[in-house]
Order: C-alpha cells, then sequence, then structure tokens
C-alpha cells in the first residue's frame, strides 16, 4: 500500500485524465481506493475524475473523503492535501 499506491494512483490520472479519459481514471482509482481505502491520494484522483465527468455531487463527496484521509494528524507534508484541493471541494460544496 504506502507509496507504490499512491504513485499508483498519480500514474492513473496523469495517463487518464491527462488522455480525456475520465471514466478510465475512475475506474483505476476506485479499484485503488478499494485495495487501500486510507489512500488518500487515491481518493483525490477519483474525485478529479467525477468532476471531469460533470458529477459534481459526487466529486464533492469523494474530495471530502480524501481531505479527510490527507489532512489528518501524521500525514507527512509531502503527502497532505494540496491547496486546490481544499478551493475546488469548497466551490463544489458551495453549488
Amino acid at each position: 500500500s504506502g507509496d507504490g499506491g499512491a504513485r499508483g494512483a498519480r500514474g492513473a490520472r496523469a495517463s487518464a485524465v491527462g488522455r480525456g479519459d475520465a471514466e478510465g481514471a475512475e475506474g483505476f482509482a476506485a479499484e485503488a481506493t478499494r485495495a487501500d481505502p486510507n489512500l488518500g491520494a487515491a481518493w483525490r484522483v477519483l474525485g478529479d475524475a467525477r468532476f471531469a465527468a460533470g458529477r459534481l455531487e459526487d466529486a464533492c463527496d469523494t474530495y471530502a473523503k480524501a481531505l479527510r484521509l490527507l489532512a489528518r494528524p501524521g500525514v507527512p507534508y509531502h503527502r497532505a492535501a494540496p491547496p486546490q484541493l481544499y478551493l475546488r471541494a469548497a466551490a463544489l460544496a458551495l453549488r
């Protein structure tokens, strides 16, 4: 799990979302969250895929899960939630 899972989640996002394949990215990220439900990076990728697919309510819920995992005490700074994740989640919550 650990760092390898995070790299896999980032790789899925970079390849699938980068190609505009929100459905493919969502599949990869959903698989990663099933493999390690505590992997905040995978939940973030899943939120990005749902956002790209226009499923805003699902994206908002998924980003909230990612934020809970990435903002908890003890998460190393380099794995913490990036500021843009907070902004996107807040924007969706305000819709």
